[in-house]
C-alpha cells in the first residue's frame, strides 16, 4: 500500500523551521472566517479554543477563545494555554516508537512482550499488532456507559492506579493481527513496554524529551502519569496548541527536522498507510494515525470532542483544533475541516 500514498512535501523547500517561532505570514480572510465564533455557530462545531491553519510553512490563520472549564475562576485561552491533546497522545506515541525501533530498543515483530502474557496466546500479539490497533484483546473503548467502559474504567476508576496493568489483563478476543479495535488499552500498553525498556519513569521520559519534544522546539508539552510513573499515552498531554503543530509539522516532512533526521520518513509512512477501516466511522487507520480517501493524502491525530492535528500532503498544509464538539454533533467538524482544506486549493 505505501507506494500508493501522495508524496510528503519536500523539507528542501523549507527557508525555515519554527523550532523557536513560526512565521506568520498574512493572514487569509477565506481562512480567518472559518476560524472564530461565527463559524462554531455556523458549522455547529461546540467551542473552538484554538486553531491555527499553516500552509507553506506559514501561520495563515489563527485563533483562541471560550474558557476552559473550571471551578475555580474563569481562564481564557490564549497563544499560551496548555491544552488536553486526548487520544492525540496516541499519535505522539507513534514518534516515540519510531525512534525506539531507530534505536533497536524495539522491534516491530517481537512478541512475548509482557511476562503476564507468556502462559497463553496472547503471547503472539506483536508490537506491530499494537500499534495498528490489532491485538485482539477484548477492550471496550465506550465514552459514556461506565457499566460496559473500560476505557473509563482504566482512566477513571479505582484501576487508573496502574493502566496499563488493567489494560494488560484483558483476556485474547480475536487472533493477533486480524481485527481492529480501537483502543486507548492498547496505547497504554504500548507506553508500558517502552517504560519497561527504558529503565523506568525517569529514563522514559529524558528519552521522549532529549530525542523528540527538545529537538524540535515544543517547550510546553507536561505528560501526564499513572501512579506507577507510567505515561498514560492513551489521552495525557498538555501542550499549545503551537507546539502541537510543530509536531504536525515534523509529519508533514516526513520526519525531517532542520535537515536533520528525526524519524526515519519510512516510519511516517507507516503511520499513515490504511490496513484497516473503522466500523462506525468509515475512516481508515494506520498506525495509531486516522486517515480518509480524499485525495490530498490527507491523514491526522483525532482525540476525544474534537481535538485534530490534520495534516495534508497535497496542499502543504496543517490544521490544529483544540476545543469541544460533542460526539453528537462530531460529523459537523469533519466537514467544517472539508471546507477549510477546500478553501486551502484555491
Amino acid at each position: 500500500m505505501m507506494s500508493d500514498l501522495i508524496p510528503l512535501p519536500s523539507p528542501k523547500l523549507r527557508s525555515y523551521w519554527p523550532t523557536h517561532e513560526w512565521n506568520d505570514s498574512e493572514k487569509r480572510s477565506d481562512i480567518d472566517e472559518l476560524l472564530g465564533y461565527e463559524s462554531d455557530q455556523s458549522y455547529n462545531l461546540g467551542q473552538t479554543y484554538a486553531c491555527i491553519v499553516i500552509q507553506s510553512g506559514d501561520i495563515i490563520g489563527e485563533h483562541y477563545g471560550y474558557d476552559l472549564p473550571s471551578f475555580t475562576e474563569a481562564k481564557p485561552v490564549t497563544r499560551s494555554t496548555k491544552l488536553l491533546s486526548w487520544s492525540v497522545a496516541k499519535s505522539i506515541l507513534h514518534a516515540v516508537f519510531g525512534l525506539a525501533v531507530s534505536d533497536k530498543i524495539i522491534d516491530l515483530e517481537e512478541n512475548s512482550l509482557f511476562g503476564e502474557w507468556n502462559n497463553d496466546l496472547r503471547s503472539d500479539i506483536r508490537v506491530i499488532d499494537l500499534l495498528q490497533m490489532r491485538d485482539g484483546l477484548d477492550f471496550v473503548e465506550n465514552y459514556t456507559d461506565d457499566r460496559v467502559s473500560d476505557v473509563i474504567e482504566m482512566l477513571f476508576g479505582k484501576s487508573a492506579v496502574d493502566m496499563s496493568g488493567y489494560a494488560m489483563n484483558k483476556s485474547l478476543k480475536h487472533k493477533p493481527s486480524t481485527v481492529f479495535n480501537y483502543s486507548s488499552g492498547t496505547s497504554n500498553i504500548l507506553s508500558r513496554l517502552l517504560f519497561d525498556r527504558l529503565g523506568g519513569h525517569k529514563g522514559f521520559n529524558e528519552y521522549i524529551y532529549s530525542r523528540l519534544f527538545d529537538v524540535i522546539g515544543m517547550t510546553s508539552v507536561e505528560l501526564k502519569y499513572d501512579e506507577l510513573g507510567v505515561w498514560t499515552a492513551s489521552s495525557y498531554v498538555y501542550a499549545t496548541a503551537r507546539d502541537y503543530a510543530r509536531f504536525g509539522f515534523l509529519y508533514l516532512n516526513g520526519g525531517i527536522w532542520s535537515n536533520s533526521v528525526v524519524l526515519d520518513p519510512k516510519w511516517v509512512d507507516f503511520a499513515r498507510d490504511p490496513v484497516s477501516v473503522d466500523p462506525e466511522s468509515g475512516f481508515n487507520y494506520g498506525a495509531l494515525w486516522w486517515m480518509k480517501n480524499d485525495g490530498l493524502g490527507t491523514f491526522w491525530a483525532d482525540g476525544f470532542e474534537g481535538q485534530l492535528i490534520v495534516v495534508c500532503p497535497k496542499l502543504d498544509a496543517l490544521i490544529v483544533r483544540f476545543g469541544k464538539t460533542t460526539e453528537a454533533i462530531r460529523d459537523n467538524l469533519d466537514g467544517w475541516v472539508d471546507e477549510v482544506l477546500t478553501r486551502l486549493q484555491r
